[in-house]
């Protein structure tokens, strides 16, 4: 898929899309002289946002691009050959403003002319220019403008949300009023990335760098979002001006060695790594020379990089790699075990505080409602609160808005407040399923088990079909000791669906082992040791419900698994001296 940054590129070639409709879909228009060794077909959606090609600067490029319409549901292909060519910094051009044709160098080396032979392909080709024209203009701070570098770069469409387009705006608005500060454009380029605009942010990121280029942020932030798009070669280059301004940014080391080991340069990659742990990246770099180890199929120097880092870093991504690298060593239940403690789809990350500091400028309802939401998963509840605060003027009344805020409040120690706000969502949202899922948390926390079950069952008769629900209204019974209640909810979770089944059908397990009902219990444990092999307590439990089923051998070999995962030595002590007990002459079992 080409985008914008193929339009504005200085490195790769400036395509942009045909949006015209061709009036005889019968006939191609086609370029007589069209060269085929040259021809590259492409399907692309281009993101207009920030087309102008009449400010680009660098070398004359040669264009070439193939289109396919859509007409009357029928696809008919219209083939074309279009001259663009650079008139930025040392020719500057607009069509709007004189129309006298200049001679061009492409670069095979021949010349042509601006504007191109329109009459090859009439109807294609001025709707196009047209388009064109219309979102470049000739406004007037391009007069003040270095021609260089070019104008700020403004959306062509408009934007839904009224917040977010005022903060745009805002930010547009100061950069052209100041079009030699680097810090404005770069603020303008931190807006686009951050709420969803990347074509827009790569160019004024490439702005912001050439006014600045002593600044490190430019060129790392847009290093970062070429490295998202999957430019790996692009993203080095720019990484590395970041690194000759400061080479002590830890981050900035990990993602380049990243990025080198996706284009399979080991060497580089292990000597940026050992850069990285210099500078103290600690057991980050650690991960990746493992990773760098793994791509090269060294896994025993990879696995003893791991195993001390997952002691001490139980993260699922990490105990993924250990995984691998111990399936490659033939190491077969220690891959069991570390591939089940990697289970969760997880990503793993490290702090990078300058890019977190972009999100300052997300902008938007939803936006800052999700940026909130993940303050709130990451334990910033003050910082979320205020946020969620701010957001009532907006939509006072909104339902996710007034979760989150209600969530905010209890986590704060504000419950009752908590429960002011889910009420009032309730008097304007009455079917609501979220806002009486959270009325249930803030009734269980304020100490009302009645209110709470009213409002979880209300919520269940609202989405019958949702298994968290039911797994949360089993949790509820529970504590109100009406277990067989409990047990029908979580039956209906595991039946509907739950995010971690292994752990409903340990509970499961644990009431039915509670009521001595082994049979029923050892089923649960052996179904949750089934889909975890690294859940120990579920290993524990099933050898005490075996024992009292007189399974002595299973017994053992469910404890000695879970000794094998060394996570709760007291707990397989224990059960072995009771499994001793009951393996003893005459010893009688729990009734």
């Amino acid at each position: 898929m080409i985008n914008a940054r193929d339009v504005l590129s200085r490195d790769y070639p400036r395509v942009f899309q045909h949006a015209a409709s061709i009036s005889d879909s019968k006939k191609h228009a086609t370029h007589q002289g069209l060269r085929p060794q040259l021809l590259r077909h492409w399907s692309f959606i281009a993101d207009l946002s920030c087309l102008n090609p009449l400010q680009l600067d660098g070398e004359y490029r040669f264009i070439l691009s193939s289109c396919q319409i859509r007409l009357d549901r029928k696809y008919t292909e219209a083939d074309w050959e279009f001259e663009l060519f650079n008139v930025g910094a040392r020719h500057p051009v607009s069509p709007c403003c004189s129309s006298a044709p200049h001679d061009l160098v492409t670069p095979s080396g021949r010349r042509s002319r601006w504007p191109p032979r329109l009459h090859l392909f009439p109807a294609a080709a001025m709707a196009l220019l047209t388009m064109v024209f219309l979102l470049t203009g000739c406004p007037a701070e391009q007069q003040r403008t270095d021609p260089q570098i070019g104008a700020p770069v403004a959306l062509a469409l408009p934007v839904a949300d009224d917040d977010l387009a005022g903060l745009l705006k805002e930010l547009l608005e100061s950069a052209r009023a100041d079009p030699q500060s680097a810090a404005l454009r770069g603020r303008l380029a931190m807006a686009y990335e951050v709420n969803g605009y990347p074509a827009a942010a790569l160019t004024t990121y490439e702005q912001a760098q050439a006014l600045a280029p002593n600044e490190f942020s430019w060129p790392y932030f847009l290093a970062l979002l070429l490295g998202k798009q999957g430019e790996h070669e692009a993203a080095l280059l720019s990484v590395d001006r970041s690194l000759a301004i400061d080479n002590a940014y830890v981050p900035a080391w990990l993602w380049r060695g990243s990025w080198l080991l996706e284009q399979g340069r080991f060497d580089a990659a292990t000597t940026t790594y050992q850069r990285a742990a210099t500078l103290g990246a600690g057991p980050l770099a650690g991960v990746g020379l493992a990773r760098t180890l793994l791509r090269q199929h060294q896994s025993v120097a990879a696995a003893a990089i791991l195993e001390p880092i997952s002691s001490e870093f139980r993260h699922p991504y990490i105990f993924r790699l250990l995984g691998q690298a111990y399936r490659s060593l033939g190491r077969s239940e220690d891959a069991r075990i570390a591939f089940a403690r990697g289970r969760q789809a997880q990503a793993f990350q490290w702090p990078d505080p300058r890019h977190a500091a972009k999100q300052r400028y997300v902008g938007g309802f939803t936006g800052r409602l999700v940026r909130a939401e993940k303050l709130l998963m990451a334990g910033g509840y003050e910082q979320a609160l205020e946020m969620l605060e701010a957001l009532l003027q907006l939509r006072a009344n909104d339902p996710a808005l007034l979760t989150n805020l209600s969530l905010a409040y209890t986590r704060v120690g504000r419950p009752e407040r908590a429960r002011s706000v889910l009420l009032r969502g309730l008097e304007v949202h009455p079917d609501n399923y979220y806002l009486h899922l959270y009325s249930a948390g803030v009734f269980q926390e304020l100490g009302n088990q009645a209110r709470a079950l009213q409002h979880m069952q209300r919520a269940i008769e609202i989405i019958p079909e949702r298994g968290s629900g039911h797994e949360r209204l089993g949790t509820l019974l529970m504590q109100l000791d009406r277990y067989e209640d409990a047990l029908i909810s979580f039956d209906k979770a595991l039946r509907y669906g739950v995010k971690h089944t292994e752990k409903v059908l340990y509970t499961v397990g644990m009431i039915e082992r509670d009521r001595q009902r082994w049979p029923q219990a050892v089923e649960r444990f052996e179904q949750t040791v089934r889909i975890d092999a690294s859940f120990t307590l579920a290993y524990v439990y099933l050898g005490h419900c075996l024992g009292e089923s007189g399974r002595f051998a299973a017994a053992r070999a469910a404890l000695a698994w879970a000794e094998r995962l060394a996570t709760h030595p007291t707990e397989v002590a224990a059960m072995r001296q009771r499994l001793a007990e009951l393996a003893a002459p005459g010893a009688s079992r729990s009734q």
